[in-house]
C-alpha cells in the first residue's frame, strides 16, 4: 500500500516544474537581499512568476483530495473489529472546525495525532513529521514540524512561524530519519 505523499514526487517530477520552482526560489532570494525587479522589468517578472506559480499550483491540485485529520478520540470494539474515531477535518485557515465520527478497521490510531486520509479513507500517521498543539507563543492551536534554529532543535508552527524548544520524543525523530 503506497503512502499518498508519494505523489509529492510527481509535483516537481518534470524539468518544467523544477525550473519553475528554481525561478521562484531565485526571485524570493533576490527580493530578500534587496534585488527585486525594477519598474521596467517588473511587468515581465510578474507574468513569469504568475506562470511559474500557476504551473506548480496545477501540479499540486491532488493535495486538495488528501484531507488532514486530527484524531480527538478513538475507541476500539474488538467484537465489531473496528474503531470509532472522533476527528476534525482540518481545512481552510481557521483552527475551529466541526468534529465528526468515522468507523475505521484498525486499532492502531493515536488520539491527538495528525493523519492524512487518502481517497479510500485510509489514515496515514504524520507524526513525527507534523504534530499539533496549542502554540506557547500565541496560544492558538497550530500544526508544527521539527526544525533547527541556530543549531537547536525546535518545533516550528506552520501557520505562524513561531518556534520554541522541541519537547517531543527525539528518539522518534531519529527513527524517522529526521535527526
Amino acid at each position: 500500500m503506497d503512502h499518498p505523499l508519494h505523489e509529492l514526487g510527481t509535483l516537481l517530477g518534470s524539468d518544467e516544474a523544477q525550473q519553475a520552482r528554481g525561478r521562484l526560489a531565485d526571485r524570493r532570494n533576490a527580493k530578500a537581499h534587496g534585488r527585486g525587479p525594477d519598474a521596467v522589468t517588473l511587468p515581465a517578472a510578474l507574468e513569469e512568476a504568475f506562470r511559474d506559480l500557476s504551473l506548480l499550483i496545477f501540479r499540486a491540485r491532488f493535495l486538495a483530495d488528501l484531507p488532514l485529520i486530527h484524531v480527538t478520540s478513538a475507541s476500539w470494539d474488538a467484537f465489531q473489529g473496528e474503531a470509532t474515531i472522533m476527528l476534525r477535518r482540518l481545512m481552510g485557515d481557521h483552527p475551529v472546525v466541526p468534529t465528526s465520527t468515522m468507523q475505521y478497521a484498525s486499532n492502531e490510531i493515536e488520539r491527538g495525532s495528525l493523519y492524512l486520509a487518502d481517497r479510500d479513507h485510509r489514515l496515514y500517521l504524520l507524526r513525527p513529521f507534523l504534530t499539533c498543539e496549542v502554540c506557547e507563543t500565541c496560544h492558538t492551536w497550530s500544526t508544527f514540524h521539527a526544525d533547527k534554529e541556530k543549531g537547536n532543535l525546535v518545533q516550528k508552527s506552520l501557520e505562524h512561524g513561531h518556534h520554541y524548544p522541541y519537547r517531543g520524543n527525539t528518539q522518534v525523530l531519529q527513527q524517522a530519519g529526521l535527526l
